[in-house]
């Protein structure tokens, strides 16, 4: 698994911890369920987006071609 994502859902599952219940073995249980949950949301998140790749297929399929390549290394995250 991503470690940024095994850290950020680390990180949820803590605060969620900190701020429900008293009772440590509820706060454990809902703080480790609160991490699989973040990241099943996580993962289920990065199915429904594109690729670089698969966007710029999609965008050869438009007309003007041209300055096609100098506008998606415009935009493209870096």
């Amino acid at each position: 698994m991503d470690k940024e994502l095994e850290e950020a859902a680390k990180n949820y599952g803590w605060r969620v911890k900190t701020n429900t219940f008293s009772d440590q073995v509820k706060a454990n249980e809902l703080a480790e369920s609160a991490k699989q949950d973040f990241i099943a949301g996580a993962k289920w998140q990065a199915k429904r987006m594109y690729s670089e790749e698969e966007v710029y297929n999609l965008l050869l399929q438009f007309p003007n071609e041209k300055e096609l390549d100098v506008w998606f290394e415009q935009f493209k995250k870096k």
